[in-house]
C-alpha cells in the first residue's frame, strides 16, 4: 500500500498497523498543507470545503469541525458555491453554529446519506459524531483527547468504518502532530486526577456548600466532603455567605480572576484566549496564526470601566505572508513549598510543591519562514533561529506575568556530566523540551495550561491554567513515560523528514544531543523506580 501510494503521488507514506487503530476500523489522514510552499499559504476554507464535499458526494455523511464561527462559515460558502459550480446542488449541506444564529440547522429526519455539517459545536451533545461516516478536524484541537474522542466515535455509532481527516492549520503543535501520525494513533492520553487540595478548585464551591448545610458545618460531613475540602469549609466559614444561590449548573474549576481574551478582527470575533495564552502571544505587532490565517495585533484593549470585556483587535496584510514572530522571556521561579521530595537515583531528585513564576516579555524578533525552511531543512539547531532574525523589537509597554501555582520539578544538582563537570544549562533545557513534548501526548490539556522552565539544575512544570487539575501531583508518577516519549519523538530526527520540531525557542541556547544523552541517563538510572 505504501509503495503504490508513493508511486501516485510521488511522496513517501508510513504504513500504519491496522492494530494500533480502534475497533471497528478507521481510517486517518493527516495532511499539512503547508507542504505546497511556505510563500504562498494555504486556503484552509477551501480545502475543508472541497473535502467536505467530496466526501458527501461519495454518499458519506461528514462533520466538518471548526474552532471558529468564521471558519466554518467560510468553509460552508465554499464548499455550496463548489456544489453549484460542479451540479450537486443535491448534497446536503449545513451550517451549525453554537451561539443561536445558525444559518442552517440539521433535520432529524434528512437522510444521513450525502451529508456535510460545518460546526463549532461538535462537542455539544445534541452533534453526536456516531452520527457521521467521517469527521475532518480543522486544526489541531486543545487536547489530542478531544481529537480522539471526536474520531473514535465516528461511524454509526461505531459500528461501521469510519474515516478521520485532519488538516494542520500554522500552529506547530498542530504540524507537529501531522507528522506524527504514530503518536496519535498509539497513545490515549491518560486521565488527569483531580487534586482536591487545591484552593483553586475548592473555593469557587464553598458559599453553595455553606448555603446547603444551612450555615452550620458538621463533623460528620468531613467523611462526605473529604478532608481537604471540609477544612477548607470549616477555616472560611466566618467570610462566608449564607445567601449565596446554589448553582443551577455544575461550577466552573477556573478560577474567578482567569479572563478570556476575545480576539476580534473586522468587527467579528474570530477567537479567544485565557490570559496565560494571551501573555505569551499577544503583543503590539505580533503575528499569529488562527486556523490557518495569519493576523497581526493591531491593537489590545484591556476593558473599560463599565466592565467591558478585554479584547485584541487583529488585522490582515499580504505583507505577513511569509512573517513570524518570535518572543524572548525571561523566567524565574522559586520555590513557596515543598510537600514531597523523592530520591529515585544518586543525583536526581523529584519534588512537590508550590513555586511562584515569573515571566516577562525581552523582546521579539521578526523572522521569514521562508528562511526558516530552508535552515531547518538542512539541519541546523534550533537555538541558530537566531542567525535568520531579519529584526526586532521591544513591546511598547512592560509586559510582565507571575503566579504561584502546584508544581512538579526534577533537580540534577547531584549528577555530573561525562568529563565531570555540571551538567550543563543547554542540554538540562533540551530535556525540557522533551519534556514540554511528552506533555502534550500524555494529559488532555491545552499547551498554555503548563509551563515548563529550567535553571541551572532543574527543570520545573508548574500548573498555570485557570483549570489546576493536578497535573502536577501525576507528572511524579509518569514523568519517566513523558519523557521517553518526548525522547522518541526528539530523536526522531523530524528535520531530516520532512517533519517539524513542535516548538521554536529564541535566546535559548539548546545542546540536542547533550539533552539526548541526559535524558538517557536519565530514563537508566531510574528504570524499576
Amino acid at each position: 500500500a505504501a509503495e503504490l501510494a508513493e508511486t501516485l503521488t510521488g511522496k513517501t507514506f508510513q504504513t500504519v498497523s491496522a492494530l494500533d487503530a480502534p475497533s471497528p476500523r478507521r481510517h486517518y489522514v493527516f495532511i499539512d498543507p503547508q507542504e505546497s510552499g511556505p510563500s504562498q499559504p494555504p486556503d484552509l476554507a477551501d480545502r475543508l470545503g472541497r473535502a467536505a464535499l467530496a466526501g458527501a458526494r461519495w454518499g458519506k455523511s461528514v462533520m466538518v469541525c471548526c474552532p471558529n464561527e468564521e471558519m466554518a462559515r467560510q468553509s460552508f460558502v465554499q464548499a455550496s458555491e463548489l456544489a453549484e459550480t460542479e451540479g450537486a446542488e443535491d448534497v446536503a449541506m449545513s451550517l451549525l453554529l453554537d451561539v443561536g444564529t445558525n444559518s442552517a440547522s440539521i433535520d432529524d429526519g434528512e437522510t444521513r446519506q450525502g451529508r456535510a455539517t460545518f460546526t463549532t459545536a461538535f462537542l455539544a451533545a445534541t452533534l453526536l459524531p456516531g452520527d457521521f461516516d467521517g469527521i475532518i478536524l480543522a486544526g489541531c484541537p486543545d487536547s489530542l483527547r478531544t481529537a480522539r474522542q471526536l474520531t473514535e466515535s465516528t461511524g454509526r455509532n461505531g459500528a461501521e468504518d469510519a474515516f478521520a481527516l485532519f488538516y494542520a492549520d500554522g500552529k506547530p503543535e498542530s504540524r507537529f502532530v501531522a507528522h506524527n501520525l504514530d503518536a496519535f494513533l498509539a497513545r490515549t492520553p491518560d486521565q488527569i486526577v483531580l487534586d482536591p487540595d487545591m484552593a483553586e478548585i475548592i473555593r469557587p464551591h464553598l458559599d453553595a456548600l455553606y448555603r446547603e448545610s444551612k450555615g452550620r458545618v458538621y463533623s460528620f460531613s468531613q467523611d462526605i466532603l473529604g478532608n481537604p475540602v471540609f477544612q477548607a469549609l470549616r477555616r472560611e466559614a466566618a467570610q462566608l455567605a449564607s445567601d449565596a444561590e446554589s448553582p443551577a449548573a455544575p461550577v466552573s474549576l477556573a478560577s474567578v480572576d482567569d479572563e478570556e481574551w476575545t480576539l476580534w478582527h473586522d468587527g467579528e470575533q474570530v477567537g479567544s484566549m485565557a490570559p496565560y495564552r494571551k501573555f505569551r502571544e499577544i503583543y503590539q505587532g505580533s503575528v499569529l496564526v488562527l486556523n490557518g490565517v495569519k493576523y497581526r495585533v493591531a491593537r489590545v484593549d484591556a476593558g473599560d470601566e463599565s466592565g467591558g470585556p478585554p479584547q485584541v483587535v487583529l488585522e490582515t496584510s499580504e505583507a505577513l505572508a511569509n512573517l513570524r514572530t518570535l518572543p524572548q522571556f525571561q523566567a524565574a521561579v522559586s520555590v513557596r513549598d515543598e510537600s514531597l521530595r523523592l530520591s529515585p537515583a544518586p543525583g536526581i531528585s523529584l519534588h512537590l510543591g508550590i513555586v511562584a513564576a515569573e515571566e516577562s516579555l525581552v523582546q521579539v524578533a521578526v523572522i521569514d519562514e521562508s528562511e526558516l525552511a530552508t535552515v531547518l531543512g538542512d539541519g541546523a539547531d534550533s537555538s541558530e533561529i537566531q542567525d535568520i532574525v531579519t529584526a526586532t523589537f521591544a513591546p511598547e509597554q512592560e509586559s510582565l506575568w507571575s503566579k504561584e501555582a502546584p508544581a512538579f520539578w526534577l533537580n540534577v544538582e547531584g549528577l555530573l556530566a561525562d568529563n565531570g563537570q555540571a551538567i550543563s544549562p543547554p542540554a538540562l533545557n533540551a530535556v525540557a523540551e522533551m519534556l514540554r513534548v511528552g506533555v502534550r501526548f500524555t494529559f488532555p490539556v491545552d499547551k498554555y495550561d503548563l509551563a515548563i522552565y529550567s535553571d541551572a539544575s532543574s527543570i520545573y512544570l508548574v500548573e498555570v491554567g485557570p483549570q489546576a487539575q493536578g497535573i502536577a501531583k501525576r507528572s511524579l508518577d509518569l514523568w519517566r513515560e513523558m519523557l521517553e516519549f518526548g525522547v522518541n519523538l526528539y530523536g526522531q530526527s523530524p528535520r531530516a523528514t520532512g517533519g517539524l520540531l513542535p516548538y521554536f525557542t529564541y535566546g535559548q541556547a539548546l545542546d540536542e544531543a547533550g539533552g539526548l544523552q541526559l535524558a538517557a541517563r536519565l530514563l537508566e538510572m531510574t528504570r524499576g523506580t
